[in-house]
């Protein structure tokens, strides 16, 4: 899970460099793929809960 959170984080700083009118479009795939990996993780290891979702932060102007 850690290792999924890191790429997402990733993801958000690599969007800082895109054009202004890409960044949004780019940022809701990058959630989207985050979720779905975590629900596939969460089903692998047998705690898949339907309906459930993981929190996704999305600021992408932190700059940590």
């Amino acid at each position: 899970m850690e290792g999924l959170e890191r790429y997402r984080d990733l993801g958000y700083k690599a969007l800082r460099k895109f054009p202004p009118e890409e960044i949004e479009e780019n940022k809701q795939a990058l959630d989207e793929a985050f979720t779905d990996s975590v629900r596939r993780l969460e089903e692998f290891h047998g705690h898949g809960k339907t309906g459930s979702r993981s929190p996704v932060q999305s600021d992408i102007s932190d700059s940590s």
